[in-house]
């Protein structure tokens, strides 16, 4: 680097800045979709969480449409105003609640394989009156597995749940043989409004929102839960430990935790049945296509280096190669020797040049003067032979070989004329102002030649043949 002078370095520096352009523009590119990339997962996953509660509220409210109209069915209602009533007209209302919820099975169809059951339950008597039969609810728990299986384990929880509930409910039973319900809970209100010892209940199968989840284009690595208003967990995947109902009954949600060593964003969104639903969106996933970009970006990045790099190579070669040939001429035997400014150099070089070059064009004239003035003189004493002297010689005497050569003589006196201010007092100036005056008449007409010898004017004049 050393060798090359400022310009080099200043077309360096403005080549690099030049390339370096594209890479800022490429880093804000960057660094703006790095951003766009969270922004958009953000959404995407705020959309998500509002289409997996519009798709499982959806379920949630079919079902829960069959547990209004089992509380609106006037047998049931008149099951609940029982209180003086024989055991024989008890049956026979249980009978008939029996019938009306047969008749709600059937009508909701093959197509709702999801709901195995529904029922009425009644505290004081401890019965289920199921749309498949009517027993005892330690029958119907521990001994009679029907379409749902049985639940002992779950059996105590559930009795207290009814014997002690007075507004809606809903809460997660698994059942013996592993499957998972939800388990609809209502109290029932007698015809005189008041609420009696009735529980109308419907068992919902979990699979009927995973499939309702799975049908909106769900993605497989994200998790979703549903948790009730009271902290209970309806639904929670078996990997997500640690994430406990407390934060979303107390509202405190973090915006990201990391379950079983994964970093997951949270979002969550109210249920418009019931609870809460909370997303579980893995950071990595987010990263991965955020990393993604990043690679697109560095090797889009390299490559435009690698152009940029070309480019400014093969630009530095046209733009200094011409300038750095002129150099060498210039510099010679100083090849190694800095230069500083390259233009400034050449500048002090060919001004130098040029000096030299007048000086010497200064004394190819004066020589041309004195040949001139040698041959002239010479002419004056003889005429030489033609060939003999060289060419330039030759061209000088041609014209005075033909016709009469005639010579005027003008001398210069010192003394001016009486009574006259002298104006001319420089005797060069005299002879080049007599040299004019001849040039200007004589010269006109006829070929001439005009030489300063012993300080006089000679003009030496060809008058062509026939001229007197």
């Amino acid at each position: 680097m050393k060798k090359y002078g400022q310009v080099y370095r200043k077309m360096l520096l403005m080549y690099t800045l030049i390339l370096l352009i594209p890479v800022l523009v490429s880093a804000v590119l960057y660094r703006y979709t790095y951003n766009m990339v969270f922004a958009q997962a953000d959404l995407y996953n705020k959309n998500m969480i509002n289409t997996v509660r519009s798709a499982c509220d959806s379920e949630l409210k079919y079902y829960y449409s069959y547990v209004q109209r089992i509380r609106a069915d006037e047998n049931v209602k008149a099951l609940a105003e029982r209180k003086n009533l024989s055991d024989k007209q008890i049956i026979y209302r249980e009978n008939d609640a029996w019938s009306t919820l047969s008749k709600m099975k059937y009508a909701m169809g093959e197509e709702k394989t999801y709901c195995p059951d529904m029922f009425v339950y009644v505290k004081d008597r401890d019965r289920i009156i199921g749309s498949y039969s009517i027993m005892d609810y330690d029958l119907y728990s521990n001994y009679y597995e029907g379409e749902i299986g049985l639940f002992r384990q779950e059996a105590e929880r559930i009795w207290e749940t009814m014997q002690n509930l007075i507004s809606g409910e809903m809460i997660s039973v698994k059942a013996d043989n592993g499957r998972e319900y939800i388990l609809m809970l209502e109290p029932v209100l007698g015809t005189n409004g008041r609420k009696g010892d009735l529980v109308a209940g419907i068992w919902i199968d979990k699979r009927a929102l995973e499939t309702q989840v799975q049908s909106v284009d769900w993605d497989g690595e994200m998790e979703w839960g549903l948790f009730d208003d009271v902290g209970n967990i309806l639904r929670l995947p078996q990997k997500i430990t640690g994430f406990t109902s407390d934060l979303v009954d107390d509202k405190e949600l973090p915006e990201t935790m990391t379950i079983s060593g994964r970093k997951y964003h949270i979002y969550s969104e109210e249920s418009e049945v019931d609870g809460t639903y909370v997303l579980f969106a893995p950071s990595d996933q987010i990263r991965r296509t955020a990393d993604r970009i990043k690679n697109m970006h560095l090797v889009s990045l390299v490559v435009i280096l690698l152009i940029g790099f070309l480019l400014s190579k093969r630009a530095m070669k046209l733009s200094y190669d011409p300038l750095k040939d002129i150099l060498k001429i210039f510099r010679g035997k100083e090849e190694n020797e800095p230069v500083g400014n390259e233009f400034k150099y050449l500048e002090r070089k060919v001004s130098a040049l040029l000096e030299k070059h007048e000086d010497a064009e200064q004394s190819v004239k004066n020589s041309k003067k004195l040949i001139r003035s040698y041959m002239l003189e010479k002419l004056l004493l003889s005429m030489p032979e033609e060939g003999k002297d060289n060419q330039e010689a030759d061209a000088i005497l041609d014209k005075f070989r033909g016709g009469r050569n005639v010579v005027l003589v003008f001398g210069i006196t010192d003394n001016p004329r009486p009574g006259r201010k002298e104006v001319v007092k420089d005797d060069d100036l005299k002879r080049f102002v007599i040299g004019n005056v001849l040039s200007e008449g004589i010269g006109e007409i006829y070929d001439h030649e005009i030489i300063e010898y012993d300080e006089r004017v000679v003009m030496i004049v060809n008058l062509p043949e026939g001229v007197q």
